[in-house]
């Protein structure tokens, strides 16, 4: 793991959740493969790069601002989150 971030009280990467996300892995293939997760787990996971690329973006004077207002995650709505 190496100083990577990983899910409160495990030792699961959040690259590895990402990753697995990316490779088609929806929320319940994930607890699944990983029964001690919550799908808060998984979504504080994707919550937590959403806001290192924000501050990447915001470093380098980019914006998101009004491209996305609405993400779904798995039945999980989010509104306004780049706002």
């Amino acid at each position: 793991m190496r100083g990577k971030p990983v899910i409160k009280g495990t030792r699961i990467t959040v690259e590895l959740i990402l990753r697995k996300l990316g490779q088609g892995a929806n929320f319940d293939d994930l607890i699944m493969m990983y029964p001690h997760l919550v799908k808060e787990d998984i979504l504080a996971a994707i919550l937590s790069m959403v806001h290192i690329v924000l501050l990447l973006l915001n470093e380098k004077g980019q914006t998101l601002h009004n491209k996305f207002t609405v993400i779904t995650i798995d039945k999980i709505r989010i509104r306004n989150l780049l706002s």
